[in-house]
């Protein structure tokens, strides 16, 4: 009687309370009556999204109306700032700037210009209007091929000058070293009609950038180490907008003891390898999305907001390979990487790890066992493994198992490497291991 009662109880309900759901079960094993057994749907959580009222007030005072607020995606605006690897720039007077600063630079050779990211299309009309011939955007978001896009606008409008294509140039890198390693072509579309030309001659392409991170840095130095695809069209220079804090993180040398820890093997070829040159400074405001103010036991903790942002032109040297060879130069990164990781690491004893008895010989040389990697500034680092190199131990020791697989995975947000933002992806390349 009691199971019937309980039956009809439980059935009741169910016409009642539509918001449980039940099961099928019996009540004992020789008991066939079978009842239902409640059990509570879990309702699906509600996500908010919060516009950032000061990005609002912002975009407003820039005179943008709301079909542009409507328009732009909304993780550039929203509070909380998550990371990403490239910014939208939303400030025409900071485009002017740009555009005037790397104008004379830049007209020396269009030969295949490159904008990543363009988003509204400001910085676009602004190198149209001052005359550069073509620009190739790489633009991956859906918001700016909707018709109301300005993008869209300014490509209706110049269509001889304009060849928008549906990319991402800051996922690039992975492709990149997927086609060195499995001999696949991926990356192909990315350089569809760039010219090639000879390592010595005019730059092949003038890739334009807004970057908040070390990411596109750490990774175009990877991939300058390994040469990949993006090497065998001729050199390429860079044009970027990069926070100043990062850019004095990466050209930080043995002479700036504040940051002496972010002296690295990165700064290292980065100074050997590259010419650099400095255009100005930006204001960090100007892009999309703001730094979130990050929670820190920092006494003096970076205002990243108000931090200016610095432009400046990366481009490979014409005699970068009189330096060292390719090869040569996979032998430095990972002879650096080793015996760079600590601020304590000796020369003696570091070397003396990978040739034991070496330690006379670069006595010799004036090494004293006190000195330190990070001591030595970057020619002198170049000299000490030609050193290493010309050693007849060079070629027997196990100093380079692997060169193409070396680990340069770093632990600090600032130091992200290759190849972390595509986690998500089952089919994204594992750089090494540590």
């Amino acid at each position: 009687m009691l199971n019937k009662s309980f039956s009809r109880l439980l059935c009741y309900r169910n016409i009642v309370s539509p918001r449980w759901i039940f099961t099928s079960c019996k009540l004992s094993v020789h008991d066939e009556i079978e009842v239902q057994k409640p059990v509570k749907k879990q309702e699906p959580k509600k996500y908010k999204l919060s516009i950032n009222p000061e990005v609002r007030n912002y975009l407003v005072e820039k005179n943008f109306g709301k079909d542009i607020l409507n328009l732009l995606p909304k993780k550039l605006i929203k509070k909380g700032f998550t990371q990403h690897s490239s910014l939208c720039l939303v400030d025409e007077n900071a485009a002017e700037r740009i555009v005037s600063l790397i104008y004379d630079d830049l007209r020396e050779n269009t030969s295949f210009v490159v904008e990543c990211s363009p988003g509204l299309g400001i910085l676009t009309n602004k190198l149209l209007q001052y005359g550069i011939p073509k620009i190739h955007l790489f633009e991956k978001n859906e918001n700016f091929y909707l018709s109301e896009s300005p993008l869209m606008t300014l490509t209706q409008k110049y269509k001889e000058q304009i060849d928008l294509r549906k990319l991402d140039f800051f996922s690039v890198w992975v492709l990149l070293y997927r086609d060195l390693m499995y001999k696949e072509g991926s990356s192909e579309e990315y350089f569809r009609d760039a010219p090639t030309l000879e390592w010595k001659d005019k730059t092949a392409n003038q890739i334009i950038a807004c970057i908040p991170n070390k990411y596109f840095l750490s990774a175009l130095l990877f991939n300058f180490i390994h040469q990949t695809r993006l090497f065998e069209y001729g050199r390429p220079a860079f044009y970027l907008a990069v926070p100043s804090f990062i850019w004095e993180r990466i050209t930080a040398d043995n002479n700036d003891v504040k940051k002496i820890r972010f002296y690295t093997q990165q700064n290292v070829v980065l100074h050997l390898a590259f010419d650099t040159t400095y255009f100005g400074e930006l204001p960090r405001k100007s892009f999309l999305p703001w730094p979130k103010e990050k929670p820190t036991k920092k006494k003096n903790p970076i205002d990243e907001l108000n931090c200016p942002m610095v432009l400046v032109k990366l481009e490979v040297k014409k005699n970068v390979y009189d330096i060292l060879d390719k090869e040569d130069w996979k032998g430095f990164w990972f002879f650096l990487k080793h015996c760079m990781r600590s601020k304590k690491s000796r020369v003696v004893m570091e070397v003396e790890k990978l040739i034991s008895g070496c330690g006379e010989r670069l006595v010799e040389k004036d090494y004293d066992i006190c000195t330190t990697f990070k001591e030595l500034p970057p020619q002198k680092l170049l000299e000490l493994f030609q050193t290493f190199k010309s050693w007849p131990e060079y070629d027997e020791n196990l100093f380079i198992p692997s060169l193409i697989h070396n680990d340069d995975a770093k632990k600090n947000e600032d130091d992200k490497f290759e190849g972390e933002e595509e986690k998500e992806n089952e089919n994204s390349i594992q750089w090494g291991s540590k």
